[in-house]
């Protein structure tokens, strides 16, 4: 019963965070701020495409996490 708590206690922190690095990529993928001298910018697109791919890595894991303790 304690392992099932701690599982839904850490998908609820992680949904809530990732929620929010989703949230603030696609904000991201619109800020034109100028940048100084010499930094680069990086593709917003891509900054998107690896938050979501750790977003569904992250859900995997708590899925076989969730099927080990069956």
């Amino acid at each position: 019963m304690l392992s099932w708590a701690l599982v839904v206690i850490v998908a609820i922190v992680v949904a809530v965070g990732q929620a929010l690095l989703i949230r603030s990529a696609w904000r991201f993928r619109k800020t034109l701020a100028i940048l100084p001298p010499g930094i680069s910018r990086s593709d917003p697109r891509g900054d998107l495409a690896w938050t979501l791919v750790t977003a569904i890595g992250t859900v995997a894991f708590l899925a076989f996490v969730a099927q080990s303790l069956l």
